[in-house]
């Protein structure tokens, strides 16, 4: 298996984690309210981190998931 597979994956898994930790974080953690929908739900600057690293996360996953595709394919 080629390494790089194996690091895309670890990497992306380690990244969908982080970013579910963090946008799972309690209330004094979570930062300044970007968003307020009501008095128990707002949008926070932690949550579009976590956001974030879950979309990166799942790139780098999938990226390893073609790569290890077109291994098996022989390509």
């Amino acid at each position: 298996m080629d390494w790089r597979v194996s690091v895309l994956a670890a990497i992306g898994f380690l990244g969908i984690l982080g970013g579910l930790l963090v946008m799972a974080l309690p209330d004094p953690y979570e930062g300044g309210a970007l968003y307020t929908m009501d008095a128990s739900h707002a949008i926070s600057r932690m949550d579009l981190l976590g956001l974030a690293l879950v979309a990166l996360g799942g790139g780098l996953a999938w990226w390893a998931g073609m790569l290890w595709q077109r291994k098996v394919k022989g390509g």
